[in-house]
């Protein structure tokens, strides 16, 4: 069973709070962080570490350069002993089919807030940018504005 964590909630619940006009927090499944399987709670660094002698590159920073977030993700996936990590291309997948619906729930296609995770966040600037994400830009206070065309993310503005 899958059981997401409650921070995401708890900051869109603190941003809706704050505006002037009440506001309904919505949540979706298929919005939800990737799934590590059996590296769930697993320190990040540790994890990257262990891939990064295992693959022979001199350095994490040098492994984490050579590998996209999808790359990354799958990874996890293919060593993942418990057979239940998601590979990047099943979280993107999920993950798009919920933003399908964000668009559709959408009046006139307009503006949503998604409050989402550092590996996400990761996805969504390289998807919109080509380049790795830096810590600050996925930092937990980040704010990005990204226009989402149904196939395309164009990085407006970020904070």
């Amino acid at each position: 069973m899958r059981v997401d964590t409650s921070r995401a909630v708890q900051t869109a619940q603190l941003i809706l709070n704050a505006q002037p006009q009440a506001v309904k927090l919505q949540t979706l499944s298929t919005l939800r962080a990737p799934f590590y399987g059996g590296f769930e709670g697993t320190e990040r660094a540790a994890v990257w570490s262990g891939f990064a002698t295992k693959l022979g590159y001199p350095s994490v920073p040098d492994f984490a350069a050579d590998q996209t977030p999808s790359e990354l993700q799958t990874l996890l996936h293919d060593h993942d002993a418990d057979g239940l990590a998601e590979s990047g291309t099943e979280f993107w997948t999920r993950y798009q089919g919920g933003l399908q619906e964000v668009v559709a729930a959408t009046r006139d296609q307009g503006t949503a807030l998604l409050v989402v995770d550092p590996a996400t966040m990761r996805m969504i600037r390289y998807l919109a940018t080509g380049s790795m994400a830096t810590r600050e830009e996925i930092a937990p206070s980040a704010v990005a504005v990204v226009t989402y065309t149904g196939d395309k993310f164009t990085l407006q503005a970020s904070h």
